[in-house]
């Protein structure tokens, strides 16, 4: 029986289709009355069949952008079905503000029993591990194992089970050929999930684009990224560690593979990340397993530092075995999910926690690094493999916010504080670097009319933790890519204080908030934009989407890195070096050794 979908598209294809949906419909045409004769019935009827048969077996529904209208009924409230085919069967998906939504795709095997602690097994129709018939994916997955609360890892929530992808777009057509946008989301590697409300794709945000956009699940916390001498001992490879790396990676073939029959160009991929996401984007651009998987990226508010190996992460991880009370792998995957995350050491060294992220650095306080170089994912840091022209050379967006961690500060009553309050503050947090690093700092970002000492605060620390740092990677990525390296800062404040993640009142241009506004999703975060905001959004969308087409911003006065660095607001401004004299002076002083790690 012909599905309401054949209905649709079929009237959009001429006269004769019309007619035979009519027809199908019960509904009458005056035009019949002309087709009588039993040669022009026939006759139209095989080429109705002819049409139909090219259509089921060749062609792929497609709206691209349309809003079709079947007796004056929108398409998404006419379609009964939303269906894609996959290497691994066909899916059926939903219409949601028409646009087509796959939720809850599966990529891989659970990683769970003896599959814990190994690669990614994707699913593969020769080896019977497709799924049978059409699968339903109406229905976001589970996240994967995960503290509920990132102010408290004493309560956990998810699955070993949570390895699932998702896919918006507007286009079903095969030859639509429309950019493709692939989420990485941020949370230390160790929280959230490619559907965190307000946090990830959406229907507006890719019909305001034009993108399709896949986001993904992937291990987190120690099922994700645990490197043990234990585990690497059983190890094919040889090393352990950087799992939830190696989904992503799965995640990007099966987009190579797929992407296709959902709209997208397999040769036009973009992986965006926020935070940790801009973290794994910084080891993809190093990757030997990522070669070809993209071919531009956009990184927001990235680590810098990722040049920890594997047996050096397992010895400070050894503290896992005796928390846990294991000795062994076998022991170790005999433990249920909330055991395990019950043994990491989240406020103790290798501080899994990195609960001093969003504060002044403490002298001599480093956290664990989750990402490692292992050999296998990484052969080499980063930095090192661009140096060498062993990194994948890409068009690269590096994007930052200007306060970082006014999402969440140290101090929750920091709105209210006094310039006095500031500088001793200042004073107190930095003279265990020298007296003279302290007076310096206060030189730099001093009392002002102009500013608050929240903006200043904000700002010092965001410049140490990040501003910097970033520079550094579109210094070296600059320097020994041929693809253009392009280097943004938000300056956009939100025209209202946002509560982020139920855990702040941030009130400047805040860690997250490019992301939040790039998707656009602010009613889960409770916020009511205004035309600043509206500005913004359309700007910052403007530009990341010219680059994911073409592999520039939008705007010509946006060049690339060592010729400006733009400032993003409701406009582009272009600068020659952003706080220059500040970034010289902390770099100088050591401090690139407290960027941000994961």
């Amino acid at each position: 029986m012909t599905s309401d979908v054949e209905y649709l598209l079929l009237k959009e294809k001429g006269p004769y289709h019309e007619m035979y949906v009519r027809r199908r419909l019960n509904t009458s045409s005056s035009s019949c009355k002309f087709y009588t004769t039993v040669i022009v019935i026939i006759s139209i009827s095989l080429l109705v069949l002819l049409n139909s048969l090219i259509y089921v077996f060749v062609l792929v529904p497609s709206w691209q952008g349309q809003v079709l209208t079947y007796d004056g009924r929108k398409v998404s409230e006419a379609l009964a079905h939303v269906l894609a085919h996959t290497q691994c069967g066909p899916v059926e998906g939903l219409l949601e503000e028409d646009v087509f939504v796959f939720k809850g795709i599966p990529y891989a095997l659970p990683p769970e029993g003896s599959r814990r602690w190994q690669k990614p097994v994707g699913l593969n129709e020769k080896e019977g591990t497709c799924w049978k018939g059409t699968l339903q994916v109406k229905q976001f997955g589970s996240a994967c194992v995960q503290p509920k609360d990132p102010n408290n890892h004493s309560s956990f929530t998810g699955s070993e089970d949570c390895l699932f992808l998702n896919v918006w777009t507007r286009s079903l057509d095969p030859l639509a050929k429309l950019p493709v946008m692939v989420w990485i989301h941020g949370g230390d590697l160790v929280f959230f999930s490619g559907n965190y409300p307000g946090y990830s794709p959406n229907p507006s945000v890719t019909k305001a684009t034009g993108a399709v956009y896949v986001s993904m699940n992937y291990r987190l916390g120690p099922l994700g990224f645990l490197s043990l001498d234990v585990l690497s001992k059983e190890s094919p490879s040889g090393t352990s560690g950087n799992y939830g790396l190696m989904d992503i990676i799965l995640v990007l073939q099966w987009v190579r593979d797929n992407i296709r029959n959902f709209g997208g160009d397999p040769s036009k991929v973009t992986v965006f990340g926020q935070s940790s996401g801009g973290t794994a984007i910084h080891a993809l651009l190093a990757s030997p397993l990522a070669v070809g998987l993209f071919h531009r990226a956009w990184a927001m508010s990235p680590s810098s530092i990722l040049n920890k190996t594997s047996s050096q992460a397992s010895r400070d991880n050894a503290i896992f075995l005796t928390r846990t009370g294991c000795d062994n792998a076998d022991c170790l995957r005999s433990l249920a999910p909330v055991k395990l995350m019950e043994g990491t050491p989240w406020s103790v060294f290798p501080y899994w926690g990195m609960e001093d992220l969003f504060s002044m650095p403490v002298k001599g306080h480093f956290d664990g690094a989750l990402p490692v170089v292992d050999g296998k994912v990484l052969m080499e840091p980063p930095l090192q493999a661009w140096k060498s022209g062993r990194g994948i050379d890409v068009p690269l967006l590096l994007t930052t916010t200007a306060q970082e961690i006014d999402l969440m500060p140290f101090d929750p009553t920091i709105s209210h504080w006094t310039w006095p309050h500031y500088r001793a503050i200042v004073k107190e947090q930095l003279t265990p670097f020298g007296t003279q690093v302290a007076q310096k700092a206060l030189e730099l970002y001093p009392s002002s009319s102009r500013y608050s000492p929240e903006f200043q605060y904000t700002s010092l620390v965001t410049d140490i933790r990040a501003t910097c740092p970033v520079h550094v990677l579109a210094n070296v990525t600059s320097s020994h890519f041929r693809s253009p390296v392009y280097r943004g800062i938000v300056t956009a404040s939100p025209s209202q204080p946002v509560n982020a993640f139920n855990i702040s009142s941030a009130r400047y241009a805040f860690h997250c908030w490019d992301a939040f506004t790039f998707f656009g999703d602010f009613g889960a975060l409770g916020f009511q934009p205004q035309t600043k905001d509206l500005d913004f959004q359309r700007m910052l969308r403007q530009q990341v989407i010219t680059f994911a087409r073409d592999g520039r911003p939008e705007s010509p006065v946006w060049q690339t890195y060592g010729t400006c660095t733009a400032l993003i607001s409701d406009h582009v401004f272009p600068e020659d070096h952003y706080n220059r004299d500040k970034c010289d002076f902390w770099l100088r002083e050591g401090f690139f050794s407290y960027a941000w790690i994961n």
